[in-house]
């Protein structure tokens, strides 16, 4: 009779583990808005590397919402992927409502920081950084998206991506490049805080070339705007004329015939 009811129990409790292991929660507004940002975050940080956390509000218990066969969640219009952000969730089967749950993210990813601070114009040397794990922007997180897609669909080039707002620290960090403006010690290294390959900028020093049938004439002068390469850039000559021109690599400044 022993063996019986140990066995009868044994059963018992294997049903009960059964039965515990298949109960699914219920969705809600709340798990439905964190999903929704997961799937929109999804994007930039298989670019970054990066980590998000997610925190999502209750909704407000004195708004009554009909009960849902399924839901939907949606990024409003204007919506931020980092800090404070809004998350809409509509009922699409069982009932018409619709409603925004309040939440916060806070995403994390590896970035280059200065070990002190560094001067506008210094060459950047092997000591000046360090990798850390720093707090992305709302712009880092867009622009990683646009990466994505341009990823997506097949790495095509994308004249108007300039990169992210936090140098990515998985990458070999700018050594040789030019600081542009001063960057304080313990501050992420953002591309704002570098010269671009190339780029030239006011009163940067330039080689002016005008290329006629078998001869070149070339002088010095400097940018009056800034420019990437494939761009016109007006400079003004050591005479002082002002000239505009091409600019090719290595800061030569083409002028048309």
């Amino acid at each position: 009779m022993r063996s019986v009811a140990v066995a009868a129990a044994c059963a018992f409790v294997g049903l009960s583990l059964t039965t515990t292991g298949f109960a699914l929660e219920a969705p809600s507004p709340e798990s439905v808005a964190r999903e929704t940002l997961r799937d929109a975050l999804a994007p930039a940080l298989a670019v970054r590397g990066a980590t998000a956390v997610i925190t999502v509000a209750p909704v407000d218990a004195r708004r009554l919402l009909a009960p849902c066969n399924l839901m939907t969640g949606f990024m409003p219009a204007g919506a931020r992927l980092s800090g404070r952000t809004t998350v809409g969730v509509r009922c699409a089967d069982g009932a018409s409502w619709q409603t925004f749950v309040a939440a916060e993210v806070r995403v994390e990813g590896p970035a280059w920081q200065a070990t002190h601070a560094l001067r506008a114009g210094d060459p950047i040397g092997a000591g000046d950084l360090t990798p850390v794990s720093t707090v992305l922007t709302a712009p880092d997180l867009e622009v990683a998206s646009q990466q994505a897609r341009v990823d997506a669909a097949g790495g095509r080039a994308n004249p108007g991506l300039r990169g992210l707002a936090s140098i990515d620290g998985r990458a070999a960090a700018p050594i040789g490049r030019v600081i542009l403006r001063p960057v304080a010690a313990g501050r992420a290294l953002t591309l704002s805080d570098i010269r671009d390959e190339g780029r030239i900028n006011p009163g940067d020093v330039v080689r002016v070339v005008y290329l006629g049938e078998g001869f070149a004439v070339s002088s010095d002068g400097r940018s009056v705007g800034s420019a990437d390469p494939g761009a016109n850039v007006m400079i003004r000559l050591a005479s002082g004329a002002l000239v505009a021109g091409t600019l090719r690599a290595d800061h030569l400044v083409e002028l048309p015939r």
